[in-house]
Parts: C-alpha cells; sequence; structure tokens
C-alpha cells in the first residue's frame, strides 16, 4: 500500500498570507522539539491542518504560523506571542496554498531499500 512505502511520500508544504505577510509551513519538517515546546506552552498536542479538514480554528493557525516561522529561523519564538497576535479580523484575510513537493531521489533516503 502507498502508506507503507515512506520513501515515496509527498511533503505537504503550505503557504498562508494573513495581512500582506507570508509564512511557510514544511509539515515533513515538524520537528519532536516543536511538539515538546507547544506542548509545554498549552498543554495540548500539534493539531495540524491539512487539505482535508474543511475548518481551521484560530488555535491551530496560530500553531502553524508559530511553527512555520520557527523554521524560518525564530527559534526562540514563543507560541503564546504568536497566539496573541491573532485576531479573528486577521484570520479573515488569510489565503492558503497547500502543494505536494515531489521528492527528488535521493533527497530522503528509503530506510526499506
Amino acid at each position: 500500500s502507498p502508506s507503507s512505502r515512506r520513501g515515496m511520500t509527498k511533503l505537504q508544504t503550505m503557504t498562508f498570507r494573513i495581512d500582506e505577510v507570508r509564512y511557510t509551513l514544511r509539515t515533513g519538517q515538524i520537528t519532536g522539539e516543536d511538539s515538546r515546546l507547544f506542548r509545554r506552552d498549552t498543554g495540548q498536542p500539534l493539531q495540524i491542518f491539512d487539505a482535508a479538514t474543511p475548518t481551521i480554528g484560530i488555535d491551530t493557525l496560530a500553531e502553524m504560523i508559530w511553527i512555520a516561522r520557527r523554521q524560518a529561523g525564530e527559534r526562540k519564538l514563543s507560541y503564546l506571542d504568536v497566539e496573541k497576535s491573532l485576531t479573528l479580523e486577521s484570520v479573515q484575510s488569510l489565503e492558503v496554498d497547500i502543494e505536494d513537493d515531489e521528492l527528488r531521489a535521493g533527497e530522503i533516503e528509503d530506510p526499506n531499500e
């Protein structure tokens, strides 16, 4: 089945635009550290939006922007600071572009080969 063929995976990349600011989240690059720090700050597990999710809550959006900003180099950024900065009004301007990144041969080693 395709789900058992790990080396053949497409990694989702999501680009958000809110109030003319762009954030790019690479779901395949979310780390255990991201998960641990989010749980430390909120007591909750990470919940990542994907194309199959019909709606997105403001808290889930905040967590995705937080990870995208960490991936862009803001390693000391607090999730709670991102959460406080989002408003329902700013979420109204949200645009999301989701792409499946095709992996080129050799980019990620398949442990089953």
